[in-house]
């Protein structure tokens, strides 16, 4: 059971009513699967969303071990006799893992370092001492002067002095309410990248970084990995502090605020401060925040692969249907003809080395496909995409009156790895390489989700910083989301292989193992009920049971996704409808009494359910594979904006969706063209392979880009003309803007941020969404791994208002700073600097020169140094 402590976090972490989130924590300590929770519990947990169960459930593992690490720091200072109430005190309001490390360590043995000799030589009273400013009239001098020994190898006052400094540091090292601080200090701190040896070879990706300094706030994920892979192949070293005497005041606040300043006592506290910071503070707080950022990064780069493998395994199925498979090179066709149930009925190797041979193939594909009549044929989508288009260029030509089935272009890089591994060559043993990728390619059309789950998902090219991320972390996230695809899309029982039932949310391996050998040896499951006579399985019958369909078996509900104790629902709407319960699936049940079905003290949220799960019987909620034709549109020359158009989603990215057009050139949906309902819904989000409509908003006919977007334009939706302004926004007259001219005055101004009041700085310009509901602040403001996004203000070649590309965020600021002539540099900003400004008859202009005169200063003065 979570103890109050833990449910208490939970509710002020999830916005949620505290009924659902108790009732989630609830179900999840039964064993229930977050799948089984959000579809078939939702009357109890207010309708939460399978992806927030999720997110409950990770928290509540990682705040039960948290407690499990309390009772163990409470049970160590118990055996060492320390103050164990008031670590209780401490314990019951943190949730820090950083901190309770410290606390976990402060309680352990000390090693025998420098500063416990120095105890061993009857230092700690002079050091407890002066850290409780009890040093008598004669001050640091005279109490030194009563520890000098010769045989302890203390002969001066100043090494008696070294000595108390060194315990005085350790003490404020191992501090864990000081480390929090330091901690807490340095996420906001400076993240500075020194090449080991610039001029090594092979280091030309990492040139960028060789002068990379940065705020650490203001780094993106991708970047971050970048930096830390590397400083891992001892190309950079990164490292992270505060600005210059920064570290003592913070450390003075904490163990000095009663020191006057001028006073040998706080010159000697300063050298203990410095002497703490640089051995041991500045680099183990500056590992804890790095490793915090390191897995925030983490994060986000493994969230962005596993919702585009969802985006994958999610793509809407062809079915049951006969595919003729194609792939080529320049003188080899290799092609499969797959049956309904995805088995290979022919495969043939096709050479087309001349003419003769090419009319050869062509004549012989066309025969196969005329008698066969596949549903559609599979060609690669890829480097092979071109030379295979061509090809059926000439089939269709060959074809001549018959039509050519439906073309799908399917992604080949994973298929053509998983031809030539180990698994793939035990899968169809003794054929051609190409052949074997020819039939993987009919499968992923056929079944998508049923193919990909026997590759390795790493070879789909859905991230690029795979090798980055923490692996345990990265596994996890993806065995969720493989378990949420399949309890979708649901599985039979009866012919589902143990490695698919695996796959089940609440199975794992030994039950599924289990189900197959229950399975083989009393034969077929007639119904779901018989799933509680499997060993092993228990009270987890009830838990998977409605992500398992039987078809042909004794209960016609036990082929759709209605769970098992809600039959007698099911039977109550079909005797309301006065028909019988198999006519229910997929009918319109929107005249359905849901209160008279619900009964006194029902639930009308668990009917309902009943009804959308009877509505979608018999239909596949990925989808329908279906055609996607643009007539008289062949190449990139025959688009122009405004056009609407109909392509298939290739791939999905940070930034935006890739649209396949049947042109041989993918198009780009910017993120910021894409409906806001298919960012944010989980269920209505962008899934590789779906057809979408979509309208040109832009080609580059020189550079080859597409710009896409899925809103329809206005001025088309209002039956008008564009505008100027719409023009300008589609790039049509681009080549027409004025240019803005450069020869101005080389007069300072300040950028809108710097000018803003402090309330709006910041805001002056929101990024647009991820395919996440995130900001995008990889490619608005954030930077990535290759460089920065594109400037707020001004024109793209770094000139204009507002654009730093000149004064601002260079990485020599320093240098300028100190040159002749040159305007002083006031820093307004944390993060921002600012040059003074006159106007045009010498009056101070800027927020610099009015600090200035309330100040009471020269404009030109310096403003004075911080004390040493």
């Amino acid at each position: 059971m979570a103890s109050e402590d833990t449910l208490e976090r939970l509710y002020l972490e999830f916005d949620s009513p505290k009924e659902h989130v108790a009732a989630a924590v609830a179900l999840l300590e039964t064993g229930a699967p977050p799948a089984f929770v959000a579809r078939y519990r939702r009357w109890q947990t207010g309708g939460m969303a399978e992806d927030r169960v999720q997110a409950i459930a990770d928290r509540l593992h990682f705040l039960d071990e948290q407690e499990q690490r309390k009772q163990s720091i409470l049970q160590q200072a118990q055996e060492r006799g320390r103050n164990v109430a008031e670590l209780q005190q401490t314990l019951a309001t943190c949730f820090d893992q950083d901190l309770l490390d410290d606390l976990y360590q402060s309680l352990r043995p000390r090693r025998r370092t420098s500063a416990v000799q120095m105890e061993e030589k009857g230092l700690l009273p002079l050091a407890m001492a002066i850290q409780h400013r009890q040093l008598g009239e004669g001050g640091l001098s005279a109490a030194a002067q009563q520890y000098v020994s010769e045989a302890n190898g203390l002969p001066t006052p100043e090494d008696v002095l070294a000595g108390a400094l060194l315990i005085l540091s350790e003490k404020i090292v191992h501090d864990p309410a000081t480390r929090a601080r330091c901690r807490d200090e340095l996420r906001r701190g400076i993240l500075q990248a020194v090449p080991v040896d610039p001029g090594q070879g092979g280091n030309e990706r990492y040139q960028q970084f060789f002068d990379f300094k940065e705020p650490i706030g203001r780094i993106s994920a991708s970047r971050m990995l970048a930096l830390r892979r590397a400083e891992r192949e001892n190309i950079l070293k990164l490292e992270l502090g505060l600005p210059d005497q920064q570290h003592r005041e913070v450390l003075r606040a904490l163990h000095g605020q009663d020191l006057a300043e001028g006073t040998a006592l706080r010159d000697f506290f300063d050298m203990v401060f410095d002497h703490a910071w640089q051995n041991g503070l500045r680099e183990g707080c500056g590992r804890d925040v790095r490793r915090r950022l390191k897995e925030k990064a983490d994060r986000e780069a493994v969230r962005t692969y596993a919702r585009n493998l969802r985006s994958q395994l999610l793509a809407p199925p062809l079915g049951h249907k006969k595919v003729l498979a194609l792939r080529s090179s320049s003188k080899t066709i290799w092609l499969a003809l797959l049956g309904e149930d995805g088995s290979p009925l022919q495969h043939k190797t096709l050479h087309t080395d001349n003419d003769e041979q090419k009319q050869q193939a062509l004549a012989e594909l066309v025969a196969l496909i005329t008698q066969e009549q596949p549903a559609a044929i599979a060609l690669p989508h890829g480097k092979r995409q071109v030379g295979t288009e061509k090809f059926l260029e000439e089939l269709r030509a060959a074809a001549g009156a018959n039509p050519l089935p439906m073309l799908v272009p399917v992604d080949e890089a994973a298929s053509a790895i998983f031809a030539t591994s180990a698994t793939g060559r035990r899968a169809m043993p003794g054929v051609e390489v190409g052949v074997r990728t020819a039939v993987s390619l009919g499968r992923r059309l056929q079944d998508p989700l049923r193919e990909l789950l026997r590759m390795e998902f790493r070879t789909l090219g859905l991230g690029q910083t795979l090798d980055d991320v923490h692996q345990g972390m990265l596994q996890r996230e993806l065995d969720a989301v493989v378990s949420s695809c399949v309890a979708t899309v649901g599985v039979d029982l009866n012919t589902a292989d143990a490695e698919l039932l695996a796959c089940v949310p609440g199975i794992g391996e030994d039950r599924a193992k289990a189900i197959v050998e229950h399975r083989k040896r009393n034969g077929g499951f007639p119904a779901r009920a018989q799933l509680a006579d499997v060993p092993g399985l228990g009270a987890a019958a009830g838990h998977v049971a409605g992500f398992l369909t039987i078809l042909g078996g004794s209960e016609p509900l036990d082929r759709t996704t209605v769970h098992p104790e809600d039959y007698d629902l099911a039977r109550a709407i079909a005797q309301q409808k006065g028909c019988a319960v198999d006519q229910l699936f997929g009918a319109d049940l929107r005249d359905v009494d849901l209160d008279a079905v619900a009964g006194p003290g029902g639930d009308r949220g668990r009917v309902l359910g009943v009804v959308q799960a009877l509505r979608q019987a018999g239909h596949d909620m990925r989808g329908e594979l279906t055609a996607t034709a643009n007539p008289g549109i062949a190449t990139m020359a025959d688009l122009r904006a405004d056009l609407e158009l109909r392509g298939r989603v290739a791939n999905l990215t940070e930034f935006g969706a890739f649209v396949d057009l049947g042109i041989g050139q993918d198009g780009l949906i910017h993120i910021s063209q894409i409906p806001g309902y298919r960012l944010r819904d989980p269920n209505q989000m962008l899934r590789v392979g779906e057809v979408v409509q979509v309208w040109v908003a832009h080609v580059d006919q020189q550079a080859r880009k597409i710009s896409l977007t899925m809103h329809k334009p206005r001025h088309l939706a209002e039956g008008r003309k564009p505008t100027l302004g719409e023009r300008l926004e589609q790039g049509m007259k681009r080549q027409q803007r004025p240019p803005r001219r450069r020869e101005q005055p080389q007069q300072p101004v300040f950028s809108r941020a710097a000018r803003a009041p402090e309330s709006r700085k910041g805001r002056s310009r929101r990024p647009p969404l991820t395919l996440e509901g995130k900001p995008d602040t990889e490619r608005f403001g954030g930077g990535g791994e290759e460089g920065a996004g594109p400037p707020r203000h001004g024109r793209r070649d770094g000139g204009g208002r507002g654009d730093r590309g000149d004064r601002g965020d260079r990485g020599d600021r320093g240098e300028r700073r100190g040159r002749p002539g040159d305007p002083r540099v006031i820093t307004v900003e944390s993060e921002r600097e600012v040059v003074e400004q006159k106007g045009p008859k010498g009056e101070f202009t800027s927020l610099a020169g009015l600090r200035a005169l309330l100040r009471k200063e020269p404009p030109g003065a310096e403003p004075p140094s911080p004390p040493a």
